[in-house]
């Protein structure tokens, strides 16, 4: 009998272990928002790395 209400209890304590309250529709935005932010930023460096110099006086320009 012992041992049934400690299957019991052990089984209880696992099911609400595996329990948490998912984040609000505002908690999961501001993620989404920095994330976005932060993905944004770095494709502006990679680019800004990649990218050809283009001259500021236009000497290169074509006739």
């Amino acid at each position: 009998m012992r041992g049934m209400w400690l299957c019991m209890a052990l089984a209880i304590a696992l099911l609400t272990a595996g329990c948490k309250e998912e984040p609000t529709f505002d908690e999961r935005y501001a993620q989404t928002q920095k994330r976005i932010g932060d993905k944004s930023r770095e494709l502006d460096r990679n680019l800004a790395q990649t990218a050809p110099a283009s001259p500021s006086d236009g000497s290169d320009a074509p006739n």
